[in-house]
């Protein structure tokens, strides 16, 4: 698992944090209870899959991206545009194969999100499932936070505007507990919380 840390280049912090955990855990694994042990690394390899997920994420949405430019730049082409659902109705279906991926992918984040960091998830976010626009959104966020957010509906296979959603997740869900979060943060140095909190900076 080392050898994989040190070949990522993302989540900075979190991969140096993972790495000193890691090293820590080995240098004194004799002395360890064993299902403690057992456990702590479960959650290390769960955060180091989770920056693999968001890795994935980037590439997806940046697929998503270049396709949804064709697809724009092939209708303003057309001597008869389409509009409104039409054209959504295009977007989906050239997009159709990285939407798919990009909701298992949420799926596989929440999932693994729920284990590693159960305060954040149930007690301070109250994060339910994986098919919450906030949980689907706020995983988007992570993986690309400058990512435009004209193109967030459209990655989620939803028509409609989600700014709503992504001042929520800012304001109430972030803003609001943003001291719970950093005290977890300072508890939790190698979760990937501590990108959460930057959404808001």
């Amino acid at each position: 698992m080392l050898e994989e840390l040190g070949n990522i280049n993302t989540y900075p912090h979190m991969t140096a944090q993972l790495t000193a955990e890691l090293r820590e855990t080995e240098h004194d694994m004799e002395g360890r209870d064993r299902i403690l042990l057992l456990r702590s690394l479960h959650i290390i390899h769960e955060r180091v899959l989770q920056i693999r997920m968001m890795e994935r994420l980037q590439e997806l949405m940046q697929s998503y991206a270049e396709v949804h430019e064709q697809v724009v730049e092939e209708n303003e082409e057309r001597r008869i545009r389409k509009f409104n659902t039409q054209f959504f109705a295009d977007i989906e279906s050239a997009t159709r194969d990285i939407t798919d991926e990009i909701s298992r992918k949420n799926n596989e984040f929440f999932a693994s999100f729920s284990v590693t960091d159960r305060e954040v998830c149930n007690d301070i976010f109250h994060f339910t499932n994986a098919n919450s626009q906030q949980v689907r959104v706020l995983t988007l966020l992570l993986a690309l936070p400058k990512v435009k957010r004209t193109l967030l509906p459209g990655m989620l296979g939803i028509y409609g505007n989600l700014n709503p959603v992504v001042s929520r997740l800012y304001h109430s869900k972030i803003g609001d507990n943003k001291e719970a979060l950093e005290a977890y943060c300072n508890h939790e140095k190698a979760s990937i919380v501590h990108y959460i909190l930057k959404l808001s900076e």
